[in-house]
């Protein structure tokens, strides 16, 4: 673990690198899919692009975090988590010359890059792990979400009438250079958090070996999550544009919803896992599925749209930092980002099929149908959690 004012000055440099990505990625998940179906004319290609990579993995993402966890072993935290950030410049660049050009070929690279830029997560979540004591996990993973989401409802609503009135161009430049900030202040400023480090050399063996064994219930359950979400989550708003003729603007307003929710209740949640543990809080927000995917069967307005993104928001505020708490707490510091890297390269790499097999069951089947699959496949992973999530005696 980090030094006590080390771990404070990173815990600070993390959530303000939080603050100014949370800026541009909410402007991305905005007008991202309506802009890859805008150019390329499908949902169906929309679907086998974010196979190939997004925001939460794909094939390239799921080869990036599990490289990335290696290094950030070996290497060091900030090293990898400054590699990441150069690949993130990268992917924005090519967003933005596929967009002044028109050429829809440069999809294809833009979205290994951003796949690639996935490297650092593994490092970035350990940093945050030692740089406080086991016992503050849970509220430190809070508050640097809490930083990556305060944006976030300003920037939704901005995004989508920015696209309309002047185009995709101008957010990709202002995410590109919100990212050099980024790069900045994680080479100045940050400092290492890994005391020591990995000696294991390299081999095929080694490195498909789940680091920690008490892991392998929860990679099975969050692959069966992630799979299942993602038949739907990864082509929702494309959908809605194709099918209901939502504007970039109305998209805003539904991703600003949900991110004005998942910021509220962060801090609340974070709370919550320190003083009863992961386990419920998973269950709670996987159950929260549910009625999500009947909303979406049934919504076709904005604002139905926008009521479900409440609940939407819910779950991923239950999510995210109790499995980041519950996968820290699980693991020692020298096998951290390995393990970390692990967990999310393989449950990206299995779900990487899944917004294909949604974008095809749209094509075929029908509006409903991608939903329908995921309402199944989330009682499935309700009974997995169950099975498989629990947690570590307390420190």
């Amino acid at each position: 673990m980090a030094s006590p004012q080390a771990g404070a000055r990173n815990l600070r440099v993390i959530s303000a690198a939080n603050l100014i990505t949370g800026t541009y990625n909410n402007l991305l998940q905005v007008i991202l899919q309506p802009f890859v179906v805008t150019l390329a004319g499908s949902v169906a290609l929309l679907g086998v692009l974010q196979a190939l990579a997004s925001r939460l993995g794909g094939v390239i993402g799921a080869i990036a975090q599990f490289a990335g966890g290696h290094l950030a072993d070996r290497w060091g935290r900030k090293p990898v988590i400054l590699l990441g950030s150069a690949f993130n410049a990268a992917c924005l660049t090519l967003f933005l010359a596929t967009a002044v050009t028109g050429w829809a070929p440069l999809l294809v690279p833009a979205f290994v890059f951003l796949g690639l830029g996935l490297l650092g997560s593994p490092a970035n979540q350990s940093a945050v792990a030692e740089s406080v004591d086991a016992r503050g996990r849970a509220m430190a993973y809070s508050k640097v979400l809490f930083f990556l989401l305060l944006p976030a409802a300003i920037m939704a609503f901005l995004g989508g009438y920015i696209a309309d009135a002047f185009g995709y161009a101008l957010i990709f430049v202002v995410s590109l250079g919100l990212e050099a900030v980024n790069f900045g202040l994680f080479a100045a400023i940050l400092r290492e958090t890994l005391r020591e480090r990995n000696p294991e050399p390299w081999t095929i063996r080694a490195t498909l070996r789940l680091r920690e064994p008490r892991l392998r219930g929860i990679l099975i359950m969050t692959t069966v999550d992630l799979f299942v979400w993602q038949i739907s989550l990864a082509i929702i708003y494309g959908m809605a544009k194709e099918r209901f003729g939502f504007t970039n603007a109305d998209l805003g307003i539904i991703v600003g919803v949900w991110a004005l929710t998942f910021w509220a209740a962060t801090l609340p949640v974070g709370k919550l896992v320190e003083r009863f543990g992961s386990r419920w809080m998973i269950f709670v927000s996987e159950s929260l599925g549910l009625p999500i995917m009947v909303g979406w069967i049934l919504a076709s307005t904005p604002l139905e749209f926008a009521l479900i993104s409440v609940l939407n928001g819910l779950t991923a505020a239950t999510w995210v930092p109790a499995l980041q708490t519950l996968i820290a707490n699980l693991t020692e510091d020298r096998a951290r980002a390995e393990a970390i890297g692990q967990i999310t390269a393989v449950r990206s790499l299995l779900a990487s099929p899944a917004p294909l097999l949604g974008g095809f069951l749209y094509s075929t089947v029908g509006y409903a149908a991608p939903m329908a699959a995921s309402f199944g496949g989330i009682g499935i992973a309700l009974v997995l959690i169950l099975r498989y999530v629990h947690d570590p005696p307390r420190p």
